[in-house]
């Protein structure tokens, strides 16, 4: 059996890491790895020196996701039936939107090593048999300007910061610098009003009454059929979506639910949200967002070219290894 695996540029991995990861990469006989996505060091590992390592050259410097497009394909070409990533939802939301954009016959494993690890993809119970049981999961694919930017399995967000760790600390970074420079830029206040003017949501080419939840400082869109609840910014009371084929919603909040910021995570007071369930089929313009308003997919910021997004729920859309159906 042959996998791919990408991962941060770790030097060291701490003994309890290696104690999820070894016994599922021993599962295979050959692992595809290219020098700059992470992973070629593992080669050196005594504990998998069974393993034959197939080195890529590295993959030409281009965004993110372009990377992760072409890392895919290149492992695809190799054989590799799995891509194990190691690192948070946000790397695995990269791998999975490359074999769901170019159609690749493979799945992917997450093992985590990253800020909140939240996604259904990235687990941290896995064993040396999680290669066994698999699921496919939906996903919420995003489009800004005729383009797909990705797909998101926890949650896409609209607002200007997103949750990181920076010198060890959990803090909330911009999401524009990230996107624009690639810089970790720490914001003290990540409030902004996502909704402009002229904001509307359009389902399936009919607008929709937007109720008022006040000054609307986040939109949060999710699938809402996944393998548990837990560290979901979208839930709420959408009993709605029973029955629907592949449910998603989406939700207006009058706060950052995505705060680093402990004093905002313990105010006893009513929330205004307001959710619009949609499925299978659906496609939802969110259009008029404020200006400065990114979109963060599984924790990985885009600047969008123009003031609107659409976002569709794309229903068993990539295989997941260790969910069991």
């Amino acid at each position: 059996m042959t996998g791919a695996l990408t991962c941060k540029p770790y030097l060291h991995l701490p003994d309890e890491q290696k104690g999820v990861l070894f016994p599922i990469l021993r599962r295979f006989d050959r692992i595809v790895v290219a020098a700059n996505m992470g992973g070629t060091f593992f080669a050196d590992e005594p504990e998998l020196q069974d393993i034959e390592f197939v080195k890529l050259p590295p993959v030409p410097e281009k965004s993110y996701p372009l990377k992760f497009d072409e890392f895919a394909s290149r492992a695809f070409a190799e054989g590799a039936e799995v891509i194990v990533t190691v690192g948070g939802d946000g790397v695995a939301s990269y791998a999975a939107t490359a074999i769901i954009r170019q159609g690749l016959d493979m799945g992917i494993l997450g093992i985590p090593a990253g800020t909140a690890n939240a996604g259904p993809i990235v687990r941290a119970d896995h064993s040396e048999d999680s290669l066994d049981w698999s699921r496919r999961l939906d996903s919420i694919e995003v489009s800004c300007a005729g383009k797909v930017l990705g797909y998101g399995f926890n949650d896409v967000i609209l607002g200007k910061s997103f949750l990181g760790t920076l010198d060890g600390r959990l803090v909330n970074l911009s999401a524009g610098a990230m996107a624009q420079k690639g810089e970790a830029l720490e914001l003290a206040d990540p409030d902004i009003t996502v909704a402009g003017k002229d904001f509307s949501v359009v389902l399936n080419g009919q607008a929709q009454e937007v109720p008022s939840v006040g000054d609307v400082k986040q939109i949060c869109v999710s699938t809402l059929h996944q393998d548990r609840l837990m560290c979901r910014a979208i839930f709420g009371g959408l009993l709605e979506s029973t029955g629907m084929e592949a449910p998603a919603a989406i939700a207006l909040l009058d706060k950052n639910v995505t705060d680093a910021r402990p004093g905002t995570w313990s105010k006893k007071m009513f929330r205004r949200t307001a959710h619009l369930c949609f499925g299978a089929g659906d496609t939802v313009e969110i259009e008029g967002l404020a200006d400065g308003v990114c979109v963060i997919i599984d924790g990985n910021p885009f600047v969008l070219e123009d003031r609107r997004i659409t976002v569709r729920c794309v229903p068993d859309s990539v295989k997941v290894f260790g969910i069991g159906g």
